[in-house]
């Protein structure tokens, strides 16, 4: 039974993936709250065009407006940890290092040379990227890239509506003056959302590297 619910999901994952269930999602809410902000000025007249036009537009926008968020939302996350941390990749990175080969017992020497050469230490997101083409590439790590591809799936899901949250702060701005009490509950809202989009997006991103950098040790690294 467990089995049979597990290749239901996997199912399930791989057709969300196919159509990009992260872009649909922030992109769905972004421009449904830039629609809705600008509709509230200027009322959209879609008489004159007919129903197809209108969902093939906006399959489109959405899904634009999805690779944006997720754009805009993965470099500000980034901007934000890098102000306060220049060397935050490299220290997870080696963070992840260290602790995959931390067992005196299984020590990986590929692994060992990362670590104690100072040759690789400007060359980690190199390494990384390595790291991942190798796995895609390894029959054996297909469960577990599936896994991870989920990983990716959920932090991309985040940044894109961490993008979201600010567009509805800024429009809630914009619109405060036609319900004040409504739009100030919706900005405190928004702010809670960006928060913890921005605390779930780093975290999935961090455990995506422990875990691709302990999938590599286990089945190409030995």
């Amino acid at each position: 039974m467990d089995t049979t619910f597990t290749k239901i999901f996997d199912r399930i994952s791989e057709a969300l993936n196919f159509f990009d269930f992260s872009f649909i999602v922030s992109g769905l809410i972004t421009f449904g709250i830039i629609y809705c902000s600008i509709n509230s000025y200027y009322t959209f007249d879609l008489s004159g065009y007919s129903k197809t036009v209108i969902i093939i537009a906006a399959i489109v926008m959405i899904y634009v407006s999805g690779l944006v968020s997720f754009s805009i939302g993965k470099w500000l996350r980034l901007k934000i940890l890098y102000i306060g941390n220049k060397e935050y990749f490299n220290n997870v990175f080696r963070d992840a290092l260290w602790f995959a080969n931390h067992d005196s017992n299984c020590k990986s020497k590929e692994l060992s040379e990362y670590l104690n050469d100072n040759f690789y230490k400007d060359k980690n997101k190199d390494i990384y990227s390595k790291m991942w083409l190798d796995l895609r590439h390894c029959e054996e790590a297909k469960e577990t890239m599936r896994h991870l591809n989920r990983f990716w799936m959920m932090q991309a899901v985040y940044e894109g509506l961490f993008t979201s949250s600010i567009v509805a702060i800024i429009s809630s701005l914009f619109l405060i003056c036609k319900s004040r009490d409504f739009f100030i509950i919706m900005i405190l809202l928004s702010i809670i959302c960006m928060v913890f989009c921005y605390i779930e997006a780093r975290r999935y991103a961090e455990t995506q590297i422990l875990e691709i950098v302990i999938a590599y040790k286990k089945f190409i690294a030995l």
